[in-house]
């Protein structure tokens, strides 16, 4: 297979050669021997990634078949549970290398063809540009989606190895009362107001929100009743249990209805559990927190970024009521992959992008000619594309400088449905798939570039 894409390369390379050294135009027939090349590299390239799919799918299946084995000690588990994450993200890391590999010969090739021709005004260059970047991003959402499989099924079964279960069953201190007994009082009472005759249909609906607000709090005290009554050890494993949890969102991996339900309901007591509670957690999650901070930024900045999310959430407790300093560093690293940043870091941001900016902009002017302007937040291809090409348009004239480029920017989002809420908000992306001292580089940032855009939005 390897051997079959590689020649095809070379064909593609020889005829768009042979064509540069002849007349520089492509006939008819040409161009269809390339589409024909270029057909036939894609289907061995999706062949080549759907043997390694095969093999995460292999990998999360076996996964599943131990997370369901509680034979084993508790620590016995979650040393299989670690080895299994491990070996389900190293598959995934291979799968989407390769994918990374692919993409960037196909445009190398996709380039040439074009030649000056290859920018996004050309509706042709365009719309291969894009479905080759969407080709990737669902391939690696595929590989992801395995790993997800592996973290979602350890994460369940972690419920029954560790007992969380059956902590959550016991009858909390506080009011003598299970969570089960307060389910049924909650239906009972939800059951007895839609029985009854109301003239005004206000009123019950008033009912009705005034039970479901008694049993949220009702749930939220249980739940800290139950914290408060455990003992260090099954804290600690709470904190674990939230850390595996956390790692499966990394990966969008599905859990079992009643593992979402406990999250939901842990993630909404949690502001009032005892403070040695939330610091024997933060201890408990630390080490496959740890593990995560391996994990791609683009995935952070998804699960951090998700409203209800457990990083999300987690992060704001802790660094807000958590006395652990190491704590707060952890979620303060899963924020540096997103585009949200925390204020404490907005400072080392800039002083880390000038850096790298003054080293490598002299290099990289003809690069620039490629560059793409990447904001994962823009809704829509349209809005994309208009951004694209004005960012384009504006790296095209050396005479015209960042202030003017920066207001054409910040002119196009806010004619859009984006809202930037702070300097550090506002941070570029300039991608370029370029050579530099003879390696690629895959991404620079343009700090002075987003510090005016910020101000102009402003």
């Amino acid at each position: 297979m390897v051997k079959g894409i590689q020649d095809v390369q070379a064909n593609i390379r020889d005829l768009i050669q042979g064509v540069m050294a002849d007349s520089g135009q492509y006939t008819d027939e040409q161009n269809a021997q390339l589409d024909e090349y270029f057909t036939k590299l894609e289907e061995l390239n999706s062949k080549q990634v759907a043997a390694e799919q095969m093999k995460s799918q292999a990998i999360a299946q076996q996964a599943a078949m131990v997370a369901e084995t509680h034979d084993v000690s508790l620590e016995e588990y979650q040393v299989n549970a670690e080895q299994w994450i491990a070996t389900a993200q190293d598959q995934a890391d291979k799968q989407k290398a390769l994918i990374g590999e692919q993409t960037t010969q196909e445009l190398v090739l996709l380039n040439q063809r074009y030649g000056e021709e290859a920018t996004m005004e050309n509706e042709e260059y365009a719309k291969r540009y894009t479905a080759l970047m969407e080709n990737k991003e669902k391939a690696i959402e595929a590989a992801n989606d395995e790993v997800g499989k592996v973290t979602a099924a350890f994460a369940d079964g972690y419920v029954q190895q560790s007992g969380l279960q059956e902590i959550f069953n016991r009858k909390a201190s506080v009011n003598n009362c299970s969570l089960e007994e307060e389910k049924t009082r909650h239906a009972e009472r939800l059951k007895a107001i839609n029985d009854m005759e109301w003239d005004i249909e206000k009123e019950k609906d008033l009912a009705i929100s005034e039970e479901a607000g008694r049993h949220r709090d009702n749930i939220n005290k249980i739940y800290q009743s139950l914290a408060d009554d455990m003992s260090d050890s099954e804290t600690k494993r709470l904190g674990v249990f939230m850390g595996m949890v956390a790692n499966n969102e990394l990966y969008g991996g599905e859990l079992d209805e009643g593992t979402q339900e406990m999250v939901k309901n842990i993630l909404a007591a949690y502001d009032g559990f005892p403070d040695k509670t939330k610091e024997i957690m933060a201890n408990g999650m630390k080490p496959l927190l740890t593990e995560m901070q391996k994990a791609e930024p683009k995935l952070y900045a998804k699960a951090t970024g998700m409203v209800n999310g457990i990083l999300s959430r987690m992060r704001k407790t802790f660094e807000e009521q958590s006395p652990s300093k190491a704590t707060r560093k952890i979620f303060r690293f899963a924020m540096e992959g997103g585009l949200l940043g925390i204020e404490d870091k907005e400072e080392g941001l800039y002083q880390q992008s000038d850096e790298v900016a003054k080293g490598v902009i002299g290099r990289l002017e003809k690069g620039l000619e490629n560059a793409r302007l990447t904001l994962p937040e823009l809704p829509g291809q349209e809005i994309i594309k208009q951004v694209n090409g004005t960012f384009e348009m504006a790296v095209r004239n050396p005479e015209k400088n960042s202030d003017e480029l920066a207001a054409k920017l910040a002119k196009v989002l806010r004619e859009s449905p984006i809202q930037v809420q702070s300097t550090v908000d506002a941070t570029i992306e300039a991608t370029n798939v370029v050579e530099l001292d003879g390696e690629r580089v895959g991404r620079v940032v343009a700090p002075t570039v987003s510090r005016v855009l910020a101000r102009n939005m402003n």
